[in-house]
């Protein structure tokens, strides 16, 4: 992105690092229900079914270690609310953290909707569970590189389209049905 060798990218959450080589839109760095965000996610945390915890909102409750994927954002975000808090950086994604919260202890902060899906497969089915009090929530947005070829006009158009996709209740069904697995 930061060379122009690509034009877009797929979701990426606004911080002022990448605004110096992606453009936004507009209200991206202030407004969190912004309309031409692709999406708005909570991000959860996960436990063994046999953990008795609900989140009253202090981090330093969450069950340690808190794992992680290696090199995702996800990892400053949580430093920021609590830069004591143990973290576990592993593994290459949230499955493969949930794989090890089967045989180890602690806990996995993951996209709410990615672990619904994930909990709901056999593997996890009744072994894991989401504390229903998220962590707290991200904006994601499509964001385009300052040095690329498309032009502001265009990208004007393409997030209105984004916001006319997600308020489409058809679309967004057959999107996540598509994607599911």
């Amino acid at each position: 992105m930061r060379s122009g060798k690509y034009d877009g990218a797929i979701p990426a959450s606004y911080n002022a690092d990448r605004a110096e080589y992606m453009i936004y839109p507009a209200d991206a760095a202030k407004n969190p229900d912004s309309k031409e965000a692709v999406a708005r996610l909570n991000y959860v945390i996960v436990i063994p079914v046999g953990t008795n915890y609900q989140y009253d909102g202090n981090p330093k409750t969450i069950p340690v270690p808190i794992m992680l994927p290696e090199g995702y954002s996800v990892v400053n975000d949580i430093r920021k609310i609590d830069a004591t808090l143990q973290l576990k950086e592993m593994g290459a994604d949230d499955k493969t953290n949930l794989v090890r919260l089967l045989h180890e202890k602690g806990s996995v902060v993951m996209m709410g909707t990615y672990a619904e899906t994930l909990l709901d497969r056999s593997m996890f089915k009744g072994k894991l569970k989401i504390v229903s009090r998220p962590v707290f929530s991200k904006t994601y947005f499509m964001p385009f590189s300052r040095s690329g070829s498309v032009p502001q006009a265009d990208m004007e158009k393409i997030w209105k389209k984004i916001n006319v996709l997600k308020n489409d209740k058809k679309w967004m069904a057959d999107n996540m049905a598509a994607n599911a697995d």
